[in-house]
């Protein structure tokens, strides 16, 4: 993938020493995995409960 613009780099270890010395920026990073786990885990839960004609189908509810 190729992007323009400006980009930040920044080296893991010290990313993750930095993150051990802030709780507001483990807490903050803490909260971003649980909500990207939520992403991942409702189209999981809606396969799971739901029939392949179910999913596929357009109601206008949308709902998951």
């Amino acid at each position: 993938m190729q992007l323009g613009g400006s980009f930040f780099r920044a080296d893991l270890r010290e990313f993750e020493e930095v993150q051990t010395r802030s709780l507001t920026l483990r807490y903050l990073f803490a909260r971003y995995a649980d909500c990207l786990m939520a992403q991942v885990f409702k189209p999981v839960a809606c396969n799971a409960a739901h029939s392949i004609e179910q999913r596929t189908a357009k109601d206008g509810a949308g709902g998951g």
